[in-house]
């Protein structure tokens, strides 16, 4: 682990593998960013913000991996009689035989059967978070750098995208966009 100091506070430990990478990102004056609302959670990674636009319901369920899984998809579970897949990015290796997890329940604009939840270890607080500009990553586009509003540098997912690389079949699920 890398020490990193951040201007508003102590020491923090960031992991230099995972979901959280640290990114070279613009450094525009705080007052200058646009804040949403967002949820900090921990996963197997490392910690990320996630709008809470995009939060449906905090769920515990139960989830059974699959023979043939792309990268990122953890399994397949069921939440309130509804079939979900559930996500789990940067996972290193896929997790054997079924298990109970905790998740994030995602409501995305495009309805369908299939619901989304991101697998968390848990759900730290609410936050602000900005996305600071430059900050994309081009090995995970629905990954970028985010500052809280008491200027903590956090991982930032874009859940829409995520989903919408996972829905594409026979694609990698790298930069498809250009």
């Amino acid at each position: 682990m890398t020490t990193t100091s951040h201007p508003a506070g102590p020491e923090s430990q960031e992991p230099k593998t995972g979901i959280v990478r640290r990114l070279d990102v613009g450094t525009a004056p705080i007052r200058e960013l646009r804040f949403v609302p967002a949820i900090e959670c921990i996963l197997e990674g490392g910690s990320l913000a996630l709008a809470t636009d995009v939060v449906a319901q905090l769920v515990e369920y139960d989830v059974a991996p699959l023979p043939v899984m792309r990268p990122g998809i953890a399994g397949l579970g069921r939440v309130e009689g509804r079939l979900v897949v559930s996500l789990a990015p940067g996972r290193k290796a896929p997790l054997s035989g079924p298990r109970r997890t905790k998740g994030v329940l995602l409501q995305l604009a495009a309805e369908s059967e299939t619901a989304w939840a991101l697998e968390v270890q848990s759900v730290v607080s609410f936050v602000e978070a900005a996305v600071r500009a430059g900050s994309e990553n081009p090995l995970e586009p629905w990954l970028s750098r985010a500052v809280t509003r008491d200027e903590r540098d956090v991982a930032w997912l874009d859940a829409a995208e995520l989903v919408r690389l996972m829905t594409r079949i026979g694609e990698p699920t790298g930069d498809s966009r250009a």
